[in-house]
């Protein structure tokens, strides 16, 4: 079930294009609020565009439909307002499209006393991403330098605000990492995390019929082939194996055409995810097994579940930013 709520790195690689694309290099950190406390909610001011709100969380990067309401008003009597709060007097009602949410929001923590400090008035002026690797790397400009923000999304997640490249030194991190491979706290240089793809693995996002030759050998199971040697998410492997006569079965030879054309729909499927279009939808958890009743699950069809009873949502960055802020939330 983690598998299908977190956010796949061709997930994020979609998001990280699409913020990117609205970047200028004139979007000013504005207010920063603090929601629980590995997730904040910027407003990034334009001069001549309408102003862009992005949730940074260490399980996900996004543009939201939240807005922030007057604080210590309720969720039923908040009336929106047109400025945002300042700092130190922002309210738990928020606002999106579908409807008034209250989030947790929490106290100040020097972790947030040292992001806002050096990154309020600062321009964002890139967003970028390692292939497809979990990790999204968030660049900003002020009077005070540059600094980096690191956004991990493997494990529990983590975010990590750096002094500028190339020397990214660790001002502040919501979460210390004590491990055998790297150590991460205040005052060390910023290590990224070990790849998830595997060794020798071919690059996802330009992929070949000749990357696909592997699975010709009759003891490669297809499912595990796509998975682990490919690094395709779980819940993509389904749309892909969907027309696919025993694709778990040990032992079966692979025709040409058969490799053909698990190449052609993983390619297609890698493009539409990447960059669109989509067909996301939202499906109740509690039409699946062993799930949460009252979570929500980001999809995109066909992916095997589409007898379950879903939702369609006009995009996959509104599908995620409802799906992940229920989960932030304390009722919706």
């Amino acid at each position: 079930m983690e598998d299908l709520m977190r956010l796949e790195g061709i997930e994020l690689r979609f998001v990280v294009n699409r913020i990117s694309d609205q970047l200028d290099g004139h979007h000013r950190v504005d207010s920063i609020c603090s929601i629980k406390e590995d997730s904040m909610l910027f407003r990034l001011r334009h001069s001549a565009q309408d102003d862009l709100f992005l949730m940074v969380s260490a399980f996900g990067v996004w543009a939201t439909s939240l807005r922030l309401g007057p604080a210590g008003k309720s969720v039923q009597s908040a009336l929106m307002e047109e400025d945002t709060p300042g700092r130190d007097s922002f309210g738990a009602t928020v606002k999106s499209q579908y409807g008034r949410v209250s989030l947790p929001i929490v106290e100040i923590t020097p972790f947030y006393d040292k992001i806002c400090d050096s990154l309020l008035q600062t321009r964002l002026v890139g967003i970028e991403q390692p292939g497809t690797e979990r990790v999204a790397y968030l660049t900003f400009e002020g009077s005070g330098g540059e600094f980096v923000m690191a956004v991990e999304l493997s494990g529990r997640g983590n975010i990590m605000l750096c002094s500028g490249r190339p020397g990214m030194e660790i001002l502040a991190l919501a979460r210390p990492v004590r491990g055998k491979r790297r150590a991460l706290r205040v005052g060390v240089r910023y290590a990224p995390p070990p790849s998830g793809s595997a060794a020798g693995a071919p690059d996802i996002l330009n992929l070949s019929e000749r990357d696909f030759a592997g699975l010709r050998g009759s003891e490669i199971r297809v499912w595990e082939w796509l998975v682990r040697r490919l690094g395709l998410p779980r819940k993509y492997v389904g749309g892909v194996l969907c027309g696919m006569e025993t694709p778990h079965v040990t032992g079966v030879e692979l025709g040409a055409g058969q490799v053909r054309s698990i190449f052609r729909d993983t390619a297609q499927l890698v493009r539409a995810v990447t960059a669109g279009p989509h067909t996301p939808c939202i499906v109740r958890c509690a039409m699946l097994e062993n799930a949460s009743p009252d979570g929500f699950l980001a999809v995109d069809v066909p992916l095997g579940i589409t007898d379950l009873a879903y939702e369609r949502i006009p995009s996959l960055m509104e599908a995620l930013d409802l799906v992940f802020m229920v989960s932030l939330s304390d009722s919706w």
